[in-house]
């Protein structure tokens, strides 16, 4: 088991945020006129030249949720109030698994080219501390978690808050940054311009676990390293819900019209000054703009530079109203926040409603899109010429979200070439695996919905195996044998068995590692066991560097092996076991093992706040990933809980013979954005012995330094 290799690659997009002064001003235009009754349907285009106008649309349902079978007949486009004639359509897929998505998805039809692929996007999350009172921050915090959480482990995410300080300072995209810059996030409305009557509370607290919504997620590490401690189940994940503002206790608010303008100018004054950093940055880019309202009656000045701004960089902006307790300014606040989504090509969220589903669903729409290619024309490439846009469709039952206006040129000159390009098919079938044994590829499967997630969920697999290497975390292991007098000893994994029969409890406390050992791609899990029952058995002292760090690959591989061998011996009850390990599960999701088993959906369920796919998996290629000491095949089956739209792992279900291990993941303070196991179970039965086992994981730390990236953003001159 341990002589397999990951490949994984990671992606980091460097950004030059520049700070600008005054940007122009524009009006905020009405779309053009609607196609005249009777006007014959165009046919599509032909492309036989790059086109200088092309239109990133977002198409959603009823309910929300992306229109996967658009063709170029069905979008109806004008420019500048002239209808075009023909238009070709590109599939964008972006974030985890697109590449995956794409290739399940060929152009077939006419008027479609090849989709095009941007596996990391670039994403900023501004949060508007001025539009905060007090307690608003702690809602502000957890959604920015979430909304992190919901994009791909590779991709580049930057949280900002505003207003910007005037000093020089840095913007980093890397994820360790990303957990400071939450914490400290303030409310900063000021007590002079805003009086609230009566005064807001937070919901009072469940009364069968009073503790659990009192803290954010990050607050919450004391308690999880307490209960890992006991040997008993860490506490849930808070939740936005858990958060929301008591609905009979929300006050009334004046705020002052100074006051209202002096915080609407900063705050869009801001934001142009990041949408003008972003236009150097290729593709399309994503800006989460968090805030509890901004009434922008006195500043609509700032408000049409904003919007130009974001139009001209070619950035989409979601708008995510945070719950306050302020109900009159929430109210008077949300239809500028709408304006600047809805004038990007972006969404509006409020959160007041099931808001950890209404993130969700905001990250879905962003995976995808289509690029509207308008065949070339005079006028199009007009130096600094903006064109009005109006999209829309000849089916019913669809909403399309466009910029009001494009800029020539604003998307990758090279994907397009590669688009359009005829020379280049669409992506092949996974090549067969050279696995004995009936194989069911990825594109054979009859669900497209259930196909996309499994694309995803390898995707973050990978990256995750890249992302989690040389970790190390404490581990406290229970294990507890009940029943009838030791029977023959059982065998499963392969591993050596010297414990005690006669031991009916045993209490391990482990270095849990998922270390890259150097030079060798990949990652491997295992424990160094260094106390049992309370007593050590080896010295834990700069063991990990002079197994892994200071060693050869070859001898850091073998030092891994036996270290997994000497720790199996510590297990109790007849089961020879090496498979305990939380996240051997994860090997069945990488790229090249999906085929070898089955999937299907389950349902879904919600974990946390989270809405997941429930998926269910069987293997059928052999050999089996595991096997017993005389080398039989045992076949695994279970069933995996992931967020659909990021692929992430929340919970595993593995079943293999006798034993049935189950492992839950939750988000930690040590590393910012990656969800790590927080609890193991397991059970094996056999006779009319059951062992159990229960471990939860702490104390999460890098032994190996990586390296940071920053962006510098220049001082902002004063006005």
């Amino acid at each position: 088991m341990l002589d397999r290799v990951v490949r994984v690659a990671m992606v980091v997009w460097p950004l030059c945020l520049v700070a600008a002064g005054a940007g122009h001003t524009s009006s905020l235009r009405a779309a053009g006129p609607q196609r005249p009754p009777g006007d014959p349907q165009l046919p599509p285009a032909s492309l036989g030249a790059l086109p200088a106008l092309v239109v990133d649309a977002i198409v959603v349902d009823r309910k929300g949720a992306p229109v996967e079978d658009m063709r170029a007949r069905d979008f109806d486009v004008t420019v500048d109030g002239r209808r075009r004639n023909g238009v070709a359509i590109a599939r964008a897929y972006r974030g985890p698994g697109a590449a995956g998505v794409a290739a399940l998805r060929p152009a077939t039809v006419p008027g479609e080219v090849p989709p095009i692929v941007e596996p990391s996007r670039l994403v900023v999350v501004a949060i508007d501390q001025a539009s905060f009172l007090p307690g608003d921050e702690k809602r502000a915090h957890l959604a920015g978690e979430k909304c992190v959480a919901l994009f791909g482990l590779t991709e580049s995410i930057a949280v900002i808050l505003l207003p910007l300080r005037r000093t020089a300072g840095t913007v980093s995209f890397e994820r360790s940054e990303i957990r400071p810059a939450l914490a400290s996030l303030r409310p900063l409305r000021s007590t002079d311009a805003a009086v609230v009557e009566p005064q807001a509370t937070e919901r009072a607290n469940p009364p069968d676990d009073p503790e659990r919504v009192a803290e954010t997620t990050g607050r919450n590490q004391a308690r999880m390293e307490a209960a890992a401690q006991a040997g008993s189940r860490p506490p849930s994940i808070p939740t936005l819900e858990d958060l929301m503002p008591s609905a009979d206790r929300g006050g009334r608010e004046v705020l002052s019209p100074p006051a209202q303008r002096t915080h609407a100018v900063a705050t869009l004054s801001a934001l142009e000054t990041i949408f003008k950093g972003l236009r150097a940055a290729p593709g399309s880019k994503t800006v989460l703009f968090l805030s509890a309202g901004l009434v922008g009656d006195e500043a609509r000045s700032e408000l049409r530079a904003a919007v130009d701004a974001a139009v001209e960089a070619h950035v989409r902006v979601s708008s995510i109203q945070v719950p306050t307790g302020a109900s009159r300014f929430a109210d008077l606040g949300r239809r500028d926040l709408q304006a600047i989504a809805s004038e990007t090509g972006g969404s509006f969220v409020s959160l007041s409603s099931r808001p950890e589903q209404a993130l969700q669903r905001m990250v879905a729409e962003l995976s995808s899109s289509y690029l509207l290619l308008l065949a070339p024309e005079p006028g199009d490439v007009d130096p600094g010429n903006s064109h009005t846009i109006q999209v829309k469709s000849t089916r019913g039952g669809v909403s399309i979200r466009t910029a009001r206006s494009v800029r020539p040129g604003r998307l990758s000159v090279e994907l397009l070439r590669a688009a359009i390009a005829p020379a280049i098919p669409p992506m092949a079938a996974p090549p067969p695996s050279d696995v004995p044994g009936p194989i069911t590829p990825l594109r054979a499967r009859p669900d497209p919905a259930l196909n996309a997630v499994l694309a995803r969920v390898s995707q973050y697999v990978v990256d995750y195996g890249n992302a989690v290497y040389s970790i190390v975390a404490e581990e406290t292991y229970r294990q507890d044998v009940r029943g009838g007098p030791p029977n023959a000893p059982e065998a499963i994994g392969g591993a050596a068995q010297t414990a005690s029969a006669s031991a009916r409890t045993r209490l391990l406390t482990s270095d849990y590692l998922l270390v890259k050992i150097p030079g060798l791609d990949g990652w491997l899990p295992f424990r160094d066991v260094f106390a049992v029952d309370g007593q050590p058995v080896r010295d834990r002292q700069d063991r990990l560097v002079k197994l892994f760090l200071e060693a050869s690959p070859a001898a850091a591989l073998d030092n891994a092996r036996l270290i997994w061998q000497e720790s199996a011996r510590y297990n109790i009850g007849n089961v020879e076991r090496n498979i305990n390990v939380p996240t051997v599960m994860l090997w069945f999701l990488e790229p090249g093992s999906q085929q070898r088993f089955l999937f299907s959906k389950f349902g879904e369920e919600t974990l946390g706040g989270t809405r997941a796919w429930a998926i269910d998996y069987q293997e059928i290629g052999r050999p089996t990933f595991i096997k017993t000491p005389a080398k039989a095949d045992v076949p695994a089956s279970g069933r995996v809980w992931v967020e659909p739209v990021s692929g992430r792992i929340l919970r595993t279900v593995m079943k293999a013979s006798m034993a049935t291990i189950t492992v839950t993941y939750g988000p930690r303070d040590e590393l910012s954005g990656l969800w790590m196991p927080v609890m193991m179970e397991e059970r094996y039965e056999y006779g009319s012995k059951t062992v159990t086992g229960l471990a939860t994981y702490s104390k999460f730390r890098r032994f190996q330094v990586s390296t940071k990236e920053q962006i510098k953003i220049l001082k902002r001159p004063r006005p």
